[in-house]
């Protein structure tokens, strides 16, 4: 049961529709895309918890 649950949590995936209005509400705690030279993605921008947990 508890390699069930393990497994489960590896492939659940954030809700995009939560992150969007979090995003919305609280900006400064979200980090930006990150591009190379050549405009290519290398590093998703997402929420910064370790930020959020410093300003509480």
């Amino acid at each position: 049961m508890l390699k069930d649950n393990q497994k489960h949590n590896e492939s659940v995936a954030p809700n995009s529709a939560f992150l969007s209005e979090l995003q919305r509400a609280l900006p400064e705690f979200f980090t930006a895309d990150r591009y190379n030279e050549q405009g290519e993605l290398i590093a998703k921008g997402g929420f910064d918890l370790a930020r959020f947990e410093r300003a509480r």
